[in-house]
């Protein structure tokens, strides 16, 4: 009876899993409402950023060019965040520092009052070299460097360090821009690789999302894009890429909740090698192909028509790697109608969204508190994007 009594009365603000467990150590002969108590935080962050930047072009031949720039960037960031337990309701019959220290040794929270700053300098710059090769024909290729400046993790976790460093990258690109059939079609391709060092990921560690760095990774491939006006009113747009995306370094990546309540994956076992798995959101193929028809009812009136079928590979979505958190590859159809104004002034558009309604997800991981360690299956969930869907758009502009 006392259990049942005492996951009722925590229920509102506790996590299930805290409840549960006031309630064991009631059976287990602790009074009711012993470890009853609630995470205050407070977190304020400031950010200052400057740069001072220079390009220079230098027209070597009237068809070839080359262009340099250089920045510098300065970066400056302070935390103030302060953790407490303090009792729920009042109802805990022990003082907010001894609430504290139980839920910190149970792993929960992290009692906390901290003050770090940071400052970092950037020097970073392009060199791109430009052919016009033909009057309607230009190719480029452009070395660059760039970075993402670091921070600090607002979570609440133990077991990170409370900041990341900042990332960066050296990249390089080939390219092609064309217009061709007299202005009415246009195509642009590239290669392209960027490594990228101390890469800032995002993992779920059981209770909420942390922000670390991973090592290395490298991110290379090609892609196209195009469009062309095959009359008058009919056009035709598409797009491809290919990506090959992995880290190409990272020890001690995130590990699985489950694997983290058993034991067999830690930070104190050093995590999960990730080295060779792909990034997150990285499909190896993506692309979508559009054709739209427009044309005039009368002097004042245009009607259009369009449809878009877009593709994606299978994508990693949580970093642990798990295969039942990897979104299938798809295909979506959208389609929309509309009457507008000839002058843009205004239009009304009946529009449809994943026609023939996939289901798929933009996040996926497993629960917390299941899996193999516990003794019964593990659980997942998945954040699903919208399914089929139609909406009505009337757009006027004022001005």
């Amino acid at each position: 009876l006392e259990f049942d009594n005492n996951i009722g009365a925590n229920w509102s603000g506790v996590p299930p899993l805290e409840a549960g467990l006031f309630g064991l150590l009631g059976l287990t002969g602790f009074p009711s409402g012993t470890v009853d108590g609630k995470l205050a935080t407070s977190v304020e962050q400031n950010t200052e950023t400057w740069s001072a930047f220079v390009e220079l072009t230098w027209n070597i031949s009237d068809n070839f060019r080359t262009i340099f720039g250089v920045r510098y960037s300065n970066d400056e960031k302070d935390i103030d965040k302060v953790n407490t337990i303090t009792s729920f309701n009042g109802n805990s019959v022990l003082p907010d520092a001894v609430l504290g220290g139980i839920y910190t040794a149970l792993n929960f929270y992290t009692v906390y009052d901290y003050k770090l700053d940071r400052s970092e300098d950037h020097v970073t710059g392009n060199v791109n070299f430009q052919w016009d090769t033909t009057d309607d024909m230009m190719a480029y290729l452009n070395f660059a460097t760039g970075y993402k400046a670091g921070g600090f993790d607002t979570s609440n976790n133990m077991d990170r360090s409370r900041e990341f460093e900042d990332e960066t990258v050296e990249s390089i690109e080939l390219g092609l821009k064309w217009t061709l059939w007299d202005g009415r079609a246009r195509v642009n391709g590239a290669l392209f690789q960027g490594d990228y060092e101390d890469v800032q990921v995002s993992s779920f560690e059981g209770s909420g999302f942390v922000v670390g760095n991973a090592a290395e990774s490298e991110v290379k491939g090609f892609e196209v894009d195009f469009d062309v006006a095959l009359t008058d009113t009919v056009t035709v747009n598409g797009a491809f890429a290919w990506l090959d995306a992995e880290y190409k370094d990272f020890p001690g990546g995130p590990c699985r909740v489950d694997d983290k309540l058993d034991g067999s994956c830690s930070a104190a076992t050093g995590g999960q090698d990730l080295s060779g798995t792909s990034l997150q959101f990285a499909p190896e193929t993506s692309g979508n192909l559009g054709i739209t028809y427009r044309t005039g009812m009368t002097d004042n009136l245009d009607f259009t028509a369009a449809a878009t079928v877009l593709y994606s590979d299978d994508i990693l979505i949580p970093l642990t790697g798990d295969p039942k958190t990897i979104q299938d590859s798809y295909t979506k159809w959208d389609a929309r109608i509309a009457l507008e104004s000839t002058d843009g002034t205004w239009s009304l558009a009946l529009v449809g969204r994943n026609l023939t309604d996939e289901t798929t997800f933009n996040w996926a991981n497993d629960a917390t508190l299941s899996g193999d360690g516990l003794g019964f299956d593990r659980s997942y969930f998945h954040q699903l994007e919208q399914p089929r869907t139609y909406e009505i758009q009337a757009r006027y502009n004022f001005f």
